[in-house]
């Protein structure tokens, strides 16, 4: 039976190692945010290493060609599983263990190779251990608890499933084969081996840019939704989310309120403490109404000084109690800034999705006329319409 070319496979390898490696240390330092994903690059090039090594076998000792590239490979995981750890912000649990068990398998190679003794206790050795890593990488990317990219995701745990099917896969064999004999032809596992490590470096590299080309358009995404100073969402983004609101409303026969605060007396704020003051004036009032917010309300910078507050399921008389609770905060609040305190109102208009206002425009309306009629009144007050 002809088989793969094995020399041909493992050149394919070493050279995939060699450009998959570059390609990610290249990603990794011009995304900052993404350094981690150098970890991968350097499992790459210990498996290179590894596979370089093992080339050598004729011409060096086979305690270094074999137990020293078998380590590389080893080492590579230890890396791969950092990598994930690192890639996924989450704890790498029991660190530790890892780096002993790979130096006790190192150590045994050693013993193995100085000492002839039989493959089989090697072989299950190594490949136990590629297994658990793999299983381990396999399941960081399944059970990852952040929602999106499940498909990202799902491709960078199939190359760790690979891995870990031939390393099962290895481990029956030889176990097998202790006791049978041969059951299949060496050269065609090391065909089944490097093609195995072929599939794996080529998905991991370009799951792993895929992640992250995710995740960096999802972080674009965002931040064309925020206000930059405040973190708040933009007027944009408000809007679509009342919309959306509005729609739900309609078709579940719902009601919802909105709430327009307007800093009293920004403008002079600004020109007795200067620009800094104010934006830190509007940062002080975000972070006091949040603090007041339920989790599903929506805060929105509306305008320079005015700001907006979605409340799903709320009547207009509780949504002008909060209102009037933030109110009363902010009017006893301390700002302080550069060693003085600055003290600042708001006005507040407050209006209902309701038989008077069924659609944006007029809400929007309702809730201008509402604060335009607090500011008419003497400012630092509620009122709805």
């Amino acid at each position: 039976m002809q088989f793969p070319d094995i020399k041909t496979l493992g050149l394919v390898a070493m050279i995939i190692s060699f450009l998959i490696s570059g390609g990610l240390f290249r990603f990794a330092f011009g995304n900052r945010r993404f350094i981690s994903i150098r970890l991968f690059a350097y499992g790459d090039l210990l498996l290179l290493a590894g596979l370089l090594l093992s080339s050598f076998k004729p011409v060096i000792p086979d305690v270094i060609s074999l137990a020293g590239s078998n380590g590389l490979i080893l080492l590579a995981f230890v890396f791969f599983i950092s990598g994930t750890t690192s890639f996924l912000r989450i704890l790498f649990p029991l660190q530790w263990l890892h780096w002993f068990l790979l130096a006790l398998i190192a150590g045994a190679l050693v013993y193995i190779t100085m000492f002839d003794m039989p493959a089989l206790p090697a072989i299950i050795l190594i490949n136990s251990f590629i297994l658990g890593e793999s299983v381990y990488g396999a399941l960081l990317f399944i059970r990852d608890g952040r929602k999106g990219l499940s498909s990202q995701k799902n491709s960078m745990a199939s190359g760790f499933t690979v891995i870990a099917l031939y390393a099962l896969l290895r481990i029956v064999m030889a176990i097998l084969e202790q006791k049978t004999g041969r059951l299949i032809d060496p050269d065609l596992l090391f065909a089944v081996y490097f093609i195995v490590l072929i599939f794996f470096l080529i998905n991991s590299g370009f799951s792993l840019i895929w992640i992250a080309g995710a995740v960096l358009e999802e972080d674009l995404d965002r931040r064309a939704r925020l206000d930059p100073l405040t973190g708040a969402l933009n007027r944009r983004a408000f809007l679509d989310e009342l919309n959306r609101e509005i729609a739900r409303s309609k078709r579940q026969s719902l009601t919802f309120s909105l709430i327009m605060g307007d800093i009293d007396h920004f403008k002079e704020i600004n020109d007795r403490n200067g620009h800094l003051a104010g934006d830190s004036v509007l940062m002080a009032f975000k972070a006091l109404v949040e603090q007041n917010l339920r989790i599903n309300d929506v805060l929105s910078r509306y305008g320079e000084e005015e700001f907006m507050i979605l409340l799903p399921d709320t009547e207009k008389k509780n949504a002008v109690e909060t209102a009037e609770r933030i109110r009363k905060i902010v009017e006893i609040n301390n700002h302080p800034f550069n060693g003085q305190d600055i003290r600042f109102t708001v006005s507040f208009g407050v209006t209902s999705f309701d038989m008077d206002a069924q659609n944006k425009d007029e809400l929007l309306e309702n809730t201008d006329i509402a604060l335009y009629e607090a500011k008419a009144k003497g400012r630092n007050r509620v009122e709805f319409k």
